[in-house]
């Protein structure tokens, strides 16, 4: 927070600097109350930063009588900031107001060492709202530490601090060396490097600045050479990869056929031995084969030379009156 100075013409703070009403933001209409601090006084922010007055919004007409009430209680007002203003750097600018104010902030608030991105947020809200460029030395101060002990610098970082800084600024010496820094040392992979070399070297001014820093480093064209390299190496590894996946799915793909192929011959076996169907009309042909021979046994065929001799016998036995009569 105390990389952040305003002018000693803002001190003292006037009486009515701690008192309601309280600001609710917004930023290019888009609500962004939870990512700033409450209860922020107009009276104070506006003091530290005039702009902030031509974004007030007038009060709404036809408010109901419990929003009346609640607006006397605490009076809020509203404010929509119309400018390239990100939440992150506004509330750190909000944080060391309220911190000049004596006025209590959350705990939350509270982080001592911004990163380089946010610092780059703080920068551009600064400006946005007009305050002088000197109150942000410690801030430029803190970012080319940043880039001269902390991590690889990434491409939306250059843009950003190549469109914030002049070429004379120790800022930018310091990010074209941590840029050059980082890839002798093969942070990079070869397309975020491409992407950043094909930006510098498609404009005349960022070609003059960038182009020396790659001279009088040694390597610098060889690492690049190396990248490409790699990047050859590994579509050739994940090509033979690819390969050998392929080639186990096909051999999967023919041992699942022949097993189909055995398993199919091995039912139509198991068909051929045994069919149930088969023993079933065998069966109903055996029943019915029964159920005929054993109508036959009540009715045998008659021999006509028996029933004769028995005919034969029964006109003997017939008594000789029965006959003249």
């Amino acid at each position: 927070m105390y990389l952040l100075q305003f002018p000693p013409s803002t001190t003292p703070l006037p009486p009515e600097a701690s008192r309601p009403p309280y600001v609710v933001f917004a930023i290019n209409c888009r609500d962004c109350v939870a990512q700033l601090p409450g209860n922020v006084p107009l009276a104070l922010i506006t003091h530290f930063a005039p702009k902030f007055q031509e974004w007030v919004l007038p009060k709404p007409d036809n408010l109901s009588p419990g929003t009346i009430r609640a607006a006397l209680t605490t009076p809020y007002v509203g404010m929509n900031i119309l400018a390239d203003i990100e939440a992150t750097g506004l509330a750190w600018i909000l944080v060391r107001m309220l911190q000049l104010g004596s006025l209590p902030v959350d705990k939350k608030f509270f982080i001592f060492n911004p990163s380089l991105s946010i610092s780059i947020s703080i920068h551009k809200a600064w400006l946005a709202l007009e305050l002088p460029l000197g109150g942000l030395a410690g801030l430029h101060v803190h970012m080319q530490t940043l880039l001269m002990y902390g991590r690889p610098v990434v491409f939306a970082e250059m843009k950003a601090l190549w469109s914030m800084f002049p070429t004379t600024s120790p800022v930018l010496r310091a990010m074209a060396d941590n840029f050059v820094r980082s890839h002798m040392a093969k942070k990079y992979t070869q397309p975020q490097f491409s992407a950043i070399r094909h930006w510098y070297l498609g404009d005349m001014a960022r070609y003059r600045f960038f182009v020396p820093y790659e001279n009088r480093t040694p390597g610098f064209s060889q690492v690049q050479e190396e990248l490409i390299a790699q990047i050859v190496a590994d579509k050739v590894k994940a090509e033979k990869a690819q390969a050998k996946v392929m080639e186990q799915i096909h051999s999967r793909n023919v041992a699942s056929q022949r097993r189909r192929r055995s398993d199919a011959s091995s039912r139509s076996v198991d068909t051929m031995i045994h069919d149930p169907r088969q023993e079933s009309r065998e069966r109903r042909r055996e029943e019915r084969n029964k159920a005929t021979l054993s109508d036959s046994s009540y009715s045998k065929p008659v021999d006509s030379t028996e029933l004769m001799k028995k005919m034969a016998i029964a006109q003997q036995q017939t008594p000789m009156g029965n006959e003249k009569a």
